[in-house]
C-alpha cells in the first residue's frame, strides 16, 4: 500500500493548496517547438523526506516540490515543405514515435491510418488532428506519497486551462511507463502500470487515436471525443494487427532510461 502521509503534514494533502510553476525550458529550436516544464508545490508538504533516517535535505528549488510534468508545444506549419519526421527524431524517442506512427513529414495526418473499420477505432478521431498545433505531454511525475490524490488531474487540469493549449489544438500523450518505474519489473507488472496510466489519461478525457497506443484530448467541448465514455474507448490492436514492440521489448529498451 502506498503511505499517502507526509511527516511535514498535520492536515490531509489536498492538490488545491498547490501552486503551479509554467517554466520553458531551454531547447536550439524555440520558434518551432517550446518545451515547458511544470512544478506542483505545496506550502508544507515534500519539505522534509517520508524517510525519517534519511538527514539529506532537499535543494531549495526542490523544497515542497509534490509532481513535475514536461510537456511541448510543435507548431507544424513550420514543416509545409517537409522535414517533421527528422525534426521529431533529433528532440524526443516520443515524439519520433508520434510522427512516425500518425503523420506524414509534413505533419500531417498520414493517409489510411483512421481509414476503414479496422483503423479508426471508436471513430472519433479524423482530420481535426491536421488543424491547430501539437501538445505532447512527455513526462509526469508525482511522489509516490502523494499518488492517487488527484495532483495528477491537477497538473493536467492546469494545463488544459492555460493559452497554451487553444481550443484547436490537440493535446497528445503516448501511456508509456519509463525510468525507474520499469527497473527490475515483469512483463505483467509493466502492463499493470501501463494500464493504470492509460486509465488515469482516460479519466480525465483522453481517449484512444484509433487503434494506436496514442491518446488526444481535444480542448473543443463539442468534439465528438467528449461523447465517449472511458469504458467504449478503443483498444490497442493486437501486435500481430498493428506491428509494435511487445512488453519485453520495451522494458528491455527503456529499463535503462
Amino acid at each position: 500500500m502506498i503511505d499517502t502521509t507526509d511527516p511535514a503534514l498535520s492536515a490531509p494533502f489536498r492538490p488545491e493548496d498547490c501552486t503551479f510553476e509554467f517554466t520553458k525550458q531551454w531547447n536550439e529550436d524555440p520558434n518551432i517547438i517550446t518545451y515547458i516544464q511544470v512544478k506542483a508545490r505545496h506550502p508544507v508538504a515534500g519539505t522534509c523526506s517520508p524517510d525519517p533516517s534519511d538527514d539529506e535535505k532537499a535543494p531549495a528549488s526542490q523544497a515542497g516540490e509534490v509532481g513535475t510534468m514536461l510537456f511541448v508545444r510543435i507548431l507544424r506549419r513550420a514543416f509545409q515543405r517537409g522535414g517533421f519526421h527528422t525534426f521529431m527524431d533529433d528532440h524526443h524517442a516520443d515524439l519520433e514515435n508520434l510522427s512516425s506512427s500518425l503523420f506524414n513529414d509534413n505533419g500531417r495526418l498520414k493517409p489510411g491510418v483512421l481509414d476503414g473499420v479496422v483503423h479508426r477505432g471508436t471513430g472519433v478521431w479524423g482530420n481535426e488532428l491536421n488543424q491547430g498545433e501539437i501538445v505532447f505531454i512527455l513526462e509526469m511525475d508525482v511522489k509516490e506519497q502523494f499518488q492517487s490524490q488527484g495532483l495528477g488531474t491537477a497538473m493536467l487540469s492546469k494545463l488544459l486551462a492555460t493559452q497554451r493549449v487553444q481550443v484547436a489544438d490537440n493535446v497528445m500523450c503516448w501511456p508509456c511507463p519509463t525510468g525507474k518505474a520499469v527497473n527490475g519489473i515483469s512483463c505483467s507488472e509493466y502492463d499493470a502500470l501501463k494500464n493504470r496510466q492509460i486509465s488515469f489519461f482516460r479519466k480525465n478525457g483522453f481517449r484512444r487515436i484509433g487503434h494506436t497506443p496514442f491518446f488526444g484530448y481535444s480542448p473543443n467541448p463539442t468534439h465528438p471525443s467528449h461523447m465517449i465514455a472511458a469504458a467504449a474507448d478503443a483498444n490497442e490492436k493486437p501486435k500481430e494487427e498493428l506491428p509494435g514492440l511487445s512488453s519485453a521489448d520495451m522494458i528491455a529498451m527503456i529499463g535503462g532510461m
